[in-house]
């Protein structure tokens, strides 16, 4: 009897236990939110028409290069800034490698669907995809639940090898993906949407060891931003020798592209929209599209927005455009909600923000005075009081908004640069509405930065070499009153200023007309409720003769 019980098939007494076959089982670990093809997604992103040409062009000549006889890199990572359209050219090469056979599996994760937003869906996703192309394939898949209904509990590798590995090799050792049009292609998206940063490095370390100890003959295509754990698990170990990296970047024509894409949805509002009788035919002018493509800063996810938020079938799109373009207030609907989500979530996830907002600040209400200085890093952390490598601690998580750039100095010394992917990330920061509890308040900031300027400059004696009378006055003309900046101003002149003049005697006159005047100007044209008599103390303070002093009037006389 004990033989014969022991013969029963395990699917047949697990089913007694628990009611559920292995296919049940396999379907309710799977996402089919996931798919490329999921009807939940309702109308993912794709290409525009003519549009991502060099790139799309740049991928299938990879799938083609990679046969059976040139397997070296067979991984793709495709990365760029949140909003690029890297998830609009993963659905494209799905789509196209679907339509061709070539898709053996995909999966597009998703922060806000929890059930494609960790790892946990991965590797059954997969393997229900792969069981539905082939049959003998799909018989080892439920054979292996089977024998183990707990897989799905078990490490990645585990799930990897019994789900996808070991179902594949007689298709591997029958020679059927020697040939190039097999489906062998897997596109997986959006990977830095997995919430745990630990499952991102945990899924490329999984399939990298696959790919290395079973020789298996596919190619993995990623398409995610350049996140810190990210970068550093792709270029490292054996996952960066086998792949190829593709950054979206200005040689694709980005700004190009989308403005081809804004023509051709305006023109086709003008052709359907509801309330076209009321859409002028040279709407919108060449002008304000120029603004838009400008405004995009070359990422597709702001041009998007703009166009899904004039397409609303129940406005006029003029009118929409208008609020775009702030000419006209919002009655209800933000028109950047989706761009506004998408910074919260990125800003939401640093561990401690706070540092990072203040380079963000910095670099925003100092960029706009148009010095070039203010993007070196090492200004920077002197300015803000930071030590050699904060910056980079501070911004690590933040490679989809910006990047830190070496620049080569005839020093040869390297000389770190901040750039900020997405000029809309300014108006996000500086309107509380949209931002929060992340809002840059541009007055208070400024009167902080004019301090941290003049307290810097009492540190050392680069005051006039290196122009810092002119960051000083840039950041107290927008400054916040503040009875903290007004007792600074007169600490550094009295502590900084006045002893300047004697040791720069040679220089005095050109001094007082560029730099100190100027000072004085600023002082006279501030906030202050009390300017004129703050801009007398200083001048006392600093001896000025009356002549000197009255060359303010022929300066800025009448304004």
């Amino acid at each position: 009897m004990s033989a014969l019980v022991s013969s029963i098939e395990p699917k047949a007494s697990y089913q007694s236990l628990t009611g559920f076959t292995p296919i049940e089982l396999l379907q309710d670990a799977t996402s089919s939110n996931a798919f490329h093809n999921a009807g939940e997604r309702r109308d993912p992103p794709r290409c525009h028409r003519n549009t991502r040409v060099a790139i799309l062009e740049k991928i299938l000549l990879w799938i083609r290069k990679c046969t059976p006889l040139n397997q070296e890199r067979v991984v793709l990572w495709i990365y760029g800034p949140a909003g690029a359209g890297k998830s609009a050219i993963a659905q494209t090469i799905a789509d196209f490698c679907f339509y061709h056979k070539l898709l053996l599996a995909g999966f597009f994760f998703a922060r806000s669907d929890p059930t494609r937003n960790h790892s946990r869906s991965l590797i059954p996703t997969l393997s229900y995809q792969i069981a539905e192309h082939f049959p003998d394939v799909r018989d080892c898949i439920l054979r292996n639940i089977e024998l183990d209904p707990l897989i799905f509990t078990r490490s990645l590798e585990a799930q990897l090898h019994s789900l996808i590995l070991e179902p594949l090799r007689p298709l591997v050792q029958s020679g059927y993906f020697a040939t190039e049009n097999s489906r062998r292609v897997i596109v997986i998206d959006g990977l830095d949407e997995c919430i745990r940063r630990d499952e991102q490095v945990r899924i490329l370390d999984a399939l990298s060891c696959a790919l290395q100890n079973f020789n298996l003959p596919l190619l993995l295509l990623f398409c995610c931003r350049p996140e810190h754990d990210i970068q550093a698990s792709f270029r490292s170990g054996y996952l960066h020798r086998i792949t190829t990296s593709l950054p979206l970047d200005d040689d694709y024509q980005a700004y190009v592209d989308i403005e081809r894409y804004l023509c051709d949805h305006f023109a086709n509002l003008r052709r359907t929209h509801p309330f076209r009788d009321h859409i002028p035919l040279n709407w919108p002018s060449k002008e304000v599209i120029g603004q838009l493509v400008a405004k995009s800063s070359g990422q597709f996810i702001y041009a998007a927005t703009v166009v899904k938020f004039v397409s609303c079938r129940r406005h006029r799109p003029t009118s929409q455009l208008d609020i775009v373009l702030g000419i006209r207030a919002a009655n209800s609907a933000l028109p950047f909600a989706e761009l506004d989500a998408l910074y919260m979530h990125i800003l939401s996830s640093l561990d401690n923000p706070n540092p990072a907002l203040q380079i963000l600040a910095f670099q925003i209400l100092s960029k706009s005075k148009q010095v070039e200085i203010i993007d070196h890093v090492g200004h920077m952390e002197k300015i803000l009081c930071m030590n050699t490598g904060d910056a980079d601690v501070a911004l690590c998580d933040l490679g989809s908004i910006l990047k830190l750039t070496n620049h080569g100095t005839d020093t040869g010394t390297q000389d770190r640069r901040l750039h900020i992917f997405h000029a809309s990330i300014e108006d996000f920061l500086l309107d509380e509405a949209r931002s929060g509890i992340f809002h840059i308040d541009a007055p208070s900031k400024h009167a902080e930065f004019a301090i941290l300027y003049m307290q810097h400059f009492s540190r050392t004696s680069e005051v006039l070499q290196l122009g810092g009378l002119f960051y000083i006055n840039s950041h107290i003309k927008e400054s916040l009153p503040l009875p903290s900046l007004r007792a600074e101003i007169l600490k550094f002149t009295e502590s900084v200023l006045v002893p300047d003049i004697p040791k720069n005697r040679q220089y005095h006159a050109l001094y007082i007309n560029n730099d100190l005047l100027g000072f004085l100007e600023t002082i006279l044209q501030s906030k202050f409720e009390d300017a004129a008599a703050l801009h007398e103390s200083v001048r006392v303070q600093l001896n000025l003769c009356d002549e000197e002093a009255s060359f303010l009037d022929t300066l800025f006389v009448g304004l």
